[in-house]
Protein backbone atom coordinates (compact mmCIF):
# COMPACT_ATOMS: atom_id res chain seq x y z
CA UNK A 1 0.00 0.00 0.00
CA UNK A 2 1.03 3.70 -0.57
CA UNK A 3 2.15 6.28 1.80
CA UNK A 4 -0.38 8.62 -0.75
CA UNK A 5 -3.10 5.96 0.02
CA UNK A 6 -2.56 5.00 3.65
CA UNK A 7 -2.96 8.89 4.40
CA UNK A 8 -6.10 9.22 2.95
CA UNK A 9 -6.98 6.09 4.46
CA UNK A 10 -7.61 4.04 1.39
CA UNK A 11 -6.96 0.53 0.20
CA UNK A 12 -4.45 -0.70 -2.42
CA UNK A 13 -6.56 -2.42 -5.19
CA UNK A 14 -7.84 -5.74 -4.95
CA UNK A 15 -5.05 -6.98 -7.20
CA UNK A 16 -2.87 -5.75 -4.75
CA UNK A 17 -4.29 -8.59 -1.99
CA UNK A 18 -4.50 -11.31 -4.20
CA UNK A 19 -2.36 -14.58 -2.69
CA UNK A 20 -0.72 -17.27 -4.16
CA UNK A 21 -2.44 -21.18 -3.11
CA UNK A 22 -0.71 -22.74 -0.54
CA UNK A 23 -0.40 -25.65 -2.15
CA UNK A 24 1.81 -23.59 -5.21
CA UNK A 25 5.36 -22.81 -4.80
CA UNK A 26 7.05 -19.98 -6.59
CA UNK A 27 9.81 -20.42 -8.33
CA UNK A 28 12.42 -17.92 -9.97
CA UNK A 29 14.09 -20.38 -12.35
CA UNK A 30 13.77 -20.27 -15.99
CA UNK A 31 10.94 -20.77 -17.86
CA UNK A 32 8.69 -20.08 -14.93
CA UNK A 33 6.63 -17.11 -15.93
CA UNK A 34 4.21 -14.53 -13.94
CA UNK A 35 1.08 -15.86 -14.99
CA UNK A 36 2.73 -20.25 -13.75
CA UNK A 37 2.99 -18.08 -10.70
CA UNK A 38 -0.10 -16.37 -10.47
CA UNK A 39 -2.47 -18.97 -11.84
CA UNK A 40 -0.65 -22.14 -10.74
CA UNK A 41 -0.65 -25.14 -13.20
CA UNK A 42 -3.59 -28.41 -13.36
CA UNK A 43 -3.09 -30.90 -11.44
CA UNK A 44 -2.97 -34.20 -11.61
CA UNK A 45 -5.71 -36.30 -9.62
CA UNK A 46 -6.50 -39.70 -11.38
CA UNK A 47 -3.74 -41.30 -13.20
CA UNK A 48 -4.34 -45.10 -14.94
CA UNK A 49 -8.16 -45.29 -12.74
CA UNK A 50 -6.31 -44.35 -9.45
CA UNK A 51 -6.88 -41.34 -7.29
CA UNK A 52 -4.26 -39.74 -6.59
CA UNK A 53 -4.68 -39.36 -2.62
CA UNK A 54 -1.66 -36.84 -1.76
CA UNK A 55 -3.30 -34.51 -4.54
CA UNK A 56 -6.74 -34.64 -3.43
CA UNK A 57 -6.01 -33.88 0.20
CA UNK A 58 -3.47 -30.76 -1.37
CA UNK A 59 -6.33 -29.70 -3.77
CA UNK A 60 -9.13 -30.06 -0.73
CA UNK A 61 -11.56 -32.32 -2.64
CA UNK A 62 -12.77 -35.38 -1.04
CA UNK A 63 -13.54 -38.65 -2.93
CA UNK A 64 -17.49 -37.74 -2.91
CA UNK A 65 -16.49 -34.28 -4.50
CA UNK A 66 -14.41 -36.44 -7.09
CA UNK A 67 -17.08 -39.10 -7.91
CA UNK A 68 -19.67 -36.38 -7.84
CA UNK A 69 -17.46 -34.96 -10.56
CA UNK A 70 -16.95 -37.80 -12.75
CA UNK A 71 -21.03 -38.72 -12.71
CA UNK A 72 -21.84 -35.04 -13.81
CA UNK A 73 -19.43 -36.14 -16.54
CA UNK A 74 -21.12 -39.04 -17.17
CA UNK A 75 -18.49 -41.28 -16.09
CA UNK A 76 -19.78 -43.65 -13.40
CA UNK A 77 -16.70 -45.25 -12.51
CA UNK A 78 -12.86 -43.92 -12.13
CA UNK A 79 -11.56 -46.89 -13.71
CA UNK A 80 -12.34 -45.87 -16.92
CA UNK A 81 -10.52 -42.46 -16.42
CA UNK A 82 -6.81 -42.67 -17.54
CA UNK A 83 -6.26 -39.18 -16.42
CA UNK A 84 -8.52 -36.40 -14.15
CA UNK A 85 -6.56 -32.92 -13.90
CA UNK A 86 -7.92 -30.08 -11.55
CA UNK A 87 -7.84 -27.06 -14.25
CA UNK A 88 -6.65 -23.82 -12.95
CA UNK A 89 -10.15 -22.57 -13.68
CA UNK A 90 -11.29 -25.13 -11.11
CA UNK A 91 -13.07 -27.65 -13.30
CA UNK A 92 -12.09 -31.53 -12.98
CA UNK A 93 -11.30 -32.71 -16.63
CA UNK A 94 -11.77 -36.63 -17.28
CA UNK A 95 -9.59 -38.29 -19.67
CA UNK A 96 -11.25 -41.30 -20.63
CA UNK A 97 -9.08 -44.76 -20.86
CA UNK A 98 -8.74 -45.08 -24.91
CA UNK A 99 -11.38 -47.45 -26.71
CA UNK A 100 -13.76 -46.24 -24.05
CA UNK A 101 -16.74 -44.10 -24.28
CA UNK A 102 -18.76 -42.10 -21.96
Amino acid sequence: MSLHLAAQGGAPPLDAWRVLPSTEKASCSAGITSTKILEGEPRLLVKDGSPRHDELHACHISMDELLARAREAGLADLARVDRAHLETSGKISFVVTPGERR
